[in-house]
């Protein structure tokens, strides 16, 4: 049995709540560490193993796109960083990762 529309909107506006349950929280003390939350904790760890997958698997489809693998592009990144970021000047240059869409429209 589930509440009427408005009564979940008042009970989301009352208590600004999303509807969803956290993911995970922190669960003190051990003791009240429950079997169903040993299930809710898998189930994220298994999501989380999925998303990793499926990034690993796109990241290898758009290599050649991204040219990750291109020696010449390596070397440039590696003379930028010792140009700018030389321990004289006290400088640290923080690259993003080239897979990242900042690393591949930032051309300054």
């Amino acid at each position: 049995r589930t509440c009427s529309l408005a009564c979940v909107a008042a009970h989301k506006d009352a208590h600004n709540c999303t509807g969803k349950r956290p993911r995970a929280e922190f669960v003190a003390p051990l003791r009240s560490f429950t079997d169903q939350l040993i299930l809710r904790d898998y189930g994220l760890l298994e999501d989380v193993d999925a998303v990793v997958d499926r990034s690993n698997r796109q990241l290898r489809r758009d290599d050649d796109e991204l040219k990750l693998n291109k020696k010449d592009r390596h070397r440039s990144r590696i003379s930028l960083a010792r140009a700018c970021a030389a321990a004289e000047r006290k400088v640290a240059l923080v690259l993003a990762p080239a897979a990242l869409s900042l690393a591949r429209s930032n051309t300054t």
